[in-house]
């Protein structure tokens, strides 16, 4: 490995430090609701660059949007490789 790739790791590391020690101090809500934005700007960007899951929302009538819990989340199916490869 380079010497600029392990300064450049450092300096990406370095970055989300600050981050990663206030984590562990952040009240439960406060974490819960960045899981949830998370979840939800996941699942936004797989039904605008992921044709079949646009598809399955489509099929199914599920708005995208509305997907915000590990709970909801959990209810998609996942995109496995035999899928890919059969659609």
């Amino acid at each position: 490995m380079s010497l600029l790739h392990r300064i450049a790791g450092n300096l990406l590391v370095l970055a989300h430090a600050r981050g990663q020690t206030e984590a562990a101090y952040r009240p439960a809500r406060r974490w819960q609701s960045d899981r949830d934005s998370r979840i939800a700007a996941t699942v936004g960007y797989a039904a605008r660059t992921v044709p079949w899951y646009r598809r399955l929302f489509e099929e199914r009538g599920i708005d995208p949007r509305g997907i915000r819990s590990p709970e909801e989340l959990a209810a998609l199916p996942l995109l496995d490789k035999e899928t890919v490869r059969r659609d």
